[in-house]
């Protein structure tokens, strides 16, 4: 009988010249099956059918996941499920754990178990397809991006960003929104001007401006004036012809230090192709090039809220 085991689930390794080494292999087999990130969710063809399949249907095995609310969803399991005939099915529970078998995969949130191909009349193959423990096209909350260094626009009439390199990424994945999906951008630094040149401040997406202050005269000559500029971005419908609705607004200090503000609305929804990844961008564009005209992006967090 084996008397060492492997170091991290502990299963049987039968010694050489062991007798009877399938009795610690079979128990080995049991012990894989048994875990949670291979038996759990597995789809199979069914058991009556084994080792070959005579159908279009599938089994898929009892388990549990996590869903985008951070839920555990208990899923019983079912002995047979048909899949359509001579097509491929891509087959997964809904957040809430309702088994599905469609031509593609949610771009709600979901829990993917496995791609089925079948041919006429039976299962041609199975395709693991799990996540483990988790769910797809889920975007949870929190920064996806956050800068670690400054990005200054001096000098130039020509449109610059105002976001400097950092953390995660200003692009948003394909698929990853749904309708509801909500994104808050937030920017500050500081700026400097002689006399009262224009400024004009944009939220560009996917190299878009879909809000702006327009030219906006800056009041009077200041130095390390402070800045912030916030906007919210909410999906309201997905795929290829999407729609989002932004609004924002930009405040600046001036001279006196009262502060002042500038909307930055939206009348309508622009398009948002979610099935295509989107940079979400700040951009800066003097009126006038002078070394006295500059602004610093300092701190800029993209974050999703939902």
């Amino acid at each position: 009988m084996a008397t060492t085991y492997t170091s991290n689930a502990a299963l049987a390794v039968p010694a050489f010249k062991d007798r009877n080494y399938h009795t610690p292999i079979n128990a080995d087999l049991a012990a894989l099956d048994a875990t949670a990130a291979i038996g759990s969710l597995a789809v199979t063809i069914p058991t009556a059918e084994r080792p070959t399949s005579t159908s279009l249907n599938i089994k898929v095995a009892p388990g549990s996941f996590v869903n985008s609310f951070d839920q555990v969803v208990t899923y019983a399991g079912v002995a047979t499920f048909a899949v359509s005939a001579s097509t491929t099915s891509y087959v997964f529970l809904s957040d809430s754990g309702t088994l599905f078998a469609l031509a593609a995969w949610p771009t709600t949130p979901h829990c993917r178990l496995a791609v089925v191909v079948a041919g006429a009349s039976t299962l041609t193959s199975i395709a693991d397809a799990r996540i483990p423990w988790g769910v797809a096209a889920v975007n949870r909350p929190g920064a996806i991006f956050v800068s670690t260094f400054d990005a200054t626009v001096a000098n130039t009439v020509t449109e610059t960003t105002v976001i400097g390199s950092g953390w995660g990424t200003a692009t948003v994945p394909a698929n990853r929104l749904y309708a509801g999906s909500a994104i808050r951008v937030t920017a500050s630094g500081i700026l400097s001007c002689t006399g009262t040149p224009t400024l004009n401040m944009k939220l560009k997406v996917g190299g878009t401006a879909v809000v702006s202050t327009g030219a906006v005269a800056l009041a009077g000559t200041v130095s390390n004036a402070a800045w912030r500029l916030e906007a919210t971005l909410i999906l309201r419908t997905i795929g290829a012809s999407g729609t989002m609705r932004p609004m924002g607004r930009f405040w600046f200090d001036n001279a006196a230090h009262t502060g002042l503000m500038e909307g930055m609305p939206s009348t309508t929804t622009f398009v948002y192709d979610t099935t295509a990844a989107k940079l979400i961008d700040i951009s800066a564009t003097w009126g006038t090039a002078a070394a006295g005209n500059t602004i610093t992006g300092a701190n800029v967090v993209i974050e999703s809220l939902n």
